[in-house]
């Protein structure tokens, strides 16, 4: 696989097969590649074209995608963990069957990892809709894991307005 800039089309990266985990891939035009289960953990893609990208369970861990051009790219089961995704445009970005309107927050540091979105707050591995979590009851949270209802009292009002920030763009 070759990786050109599209401004130059100076050959960026030239791999037989998807381990693109470290390349520089800056301002790469990769709008409509097929990069299912690929590995660019901790690859510059700053200014990269990834629309239309197809990037189904990639490893984007650590990635830098600021200023990248995610819009429509299909990000369903991708790692983004510490991905730095600032100013990166998500618009019509498929994120597990959701079309982003804006950018995820992204929480690290706590007991697990937080992603909200639009429509959906995932804590760990448990995803639900805003409206889900709202409503869950003790017993049900407390079913999740066992620290589950101690974070979730400690935390429930601050993750809450995040997701009616979320919900309201």
């Amino acid at each position: 696989m070759q990786i050109k800039n599209r401004f130059t089309g100076e050959v960026l990266h030239d791999s037989g097969n998807a381990d693109l985990s470290n390349a520089d891939l800056r301002n790469a035009n990769l709008s409509n590649a097929d990069l299912r289960n690929a590995d660019l953990s901790y690859a510059d893609l700053s200014n990269a074209d990834l629309s239309n990208a197809d990037l189904r369970n990639a490893n984007l861990s650590n990635a830098d995608l600021s200023n990248a051009n995610l819009s429509n790219a299909d990000l369903s089961y991708a790692n983004l963990i510490k991905a730095n995704l600032i100013k990166a445009n998500l618009r019509g970005a498929n994120r597990l069957g959701e079309k982003l309107k804006s950018n995820p927050v992204f929480v690290y540091g706590l007991t697990w990892f937080i992603t909200v979105t639009n429509e959906f707050l995932t804590i760990g591995c448990q995803r639900h809709s805003h409206s889900d979590w709202a409503g869950f009851d003790d017993a049900r949270i407390e079913s999740m894991h066992s620290g589950a209802i101690a974070f979730w009292r400690k935390w429930k009002t601050t993750l809450m307005l995040m997701c009616a920030e979320q919900s309201g763009l």
